[in-house]
């Protein structure tokens, strides 16, 4: 219908061309025949005329609505707006399988919750979990304490807390699951031959390490999100680094899964996992 309405339109202007022309020279617009008659100017004029509201008449016919069209434009907006929207509170509103550790409760003055995640989840979601787990025990405490860590990682300290004192108030003591992943894709290089690779989860400063070998020496270099800090000498044993400095006392054992595991005097402090295990 759309193309009828242009072809209309073009053919106004032919009809006027061809007047214009008549209107000059009547003869023109005689027959080849001798006997042909000759058209006046008013008859001319009358044709163009008659010629020009139909045509004109079939275009407006057959012209797209433009009211119509918005319309459509429109529901289409809405339309997939509104599945945006879904997708987006569908992401924040996944079940996450989050288990309780411990719940420890004091009359009705605290409640302290461990929580541990299968991994690290957004703002909104905590947000999601904490208020499950507050209106989940039917008591109103004072205070309640909930604290977060990510299943695998030994950390020495909680991921994230959401504490209601008495409002919620959400913070993140390692990277938030954005900042976590950015972290993942931080360019680092090393001057040598890598051993190893590990995001070192420590609950306080999250980064990777790098072991890697120089030559006879070898160094453990910590890249962060925005700054890389200068490389440490190791002394290697197996599959045991320590500090070249004998004061300090942590060291690191790759164990059997390749995994990074920091260790002090007496025990295990925390585990770096394999960063290909990511």
């Amino acid at each position: 219908m759309e193309t009828i309405s242009v072809i209309a339109g073009l053919l106004i202007f032919v009809v006027w061309g061809v007047a214009i022309i008549g209107l000059i020279n009547p003869k023109w617009l005689q027959g080849k025949k001798e006997n042909s008659k000759l058209m006046t100017r008013k008859e001319i004029g009358l044709g163009t005329l008659g010629a020009t509201v139909l045509l004109g008449i079939i275009g407006l016919l057959t012209s797209p609505s433009p009211d119509k069209t918005d319309g459509n434009n429109q529901k289409a907006n809405v339309s997939v707006n509104a599945i945006d929207s879904e997708k987006n509170a569908d992401s924040e509103n996944l079940k996450i399988d989050y288990v309780i550790i411990s719940d420890d409760k004091k009359r009705n003055i605290t409640r302290k919750v461990s929580v541990e995640l299968p991994e690290r989840i957004s703002e909104q979601q905590l947000t999601q979990i904490a208020n499950e787990i507050k209106n989940e025990d039917s008591e109103n405490y004072e205070r309640t304490f909930i604290m977060y860590r990510i299943k695998g990682e030994k950390s020495v300290a909680a991921w994230a807390t959401t504490h209601f004192d008495p409002n919620l108030d959400i913070h993140f003591i390692g990277l938030s699951s954005e900042d976590f992943k950015k972290l993942l894709n931080v360019k680092y290089d090393v001057d040598g031959e890598v051993i190893g690779e590990w995001i070192s989860p420590n609950g306080f400063t999250d980064h990777i390490d790098v072991i890697y070998r120089k030559g006879q020496q070898y160094f453990k270099k910590e890249f962060y999100i925005d700054a890389t800090m200068k490389p440490y000498e190791l002394v290697k044993d197996g599959d045991t680094f320590r500090y070249k400095d004998p004061n300090e006392t942590q060291y690191f054992v790759i164990d059997a899964n390749g995994d990074l595991e920091y260790r002090g005097e007496t025990s295990l402090v925390y585990l770096a996992k394999e960063l290909e295990s990511y």
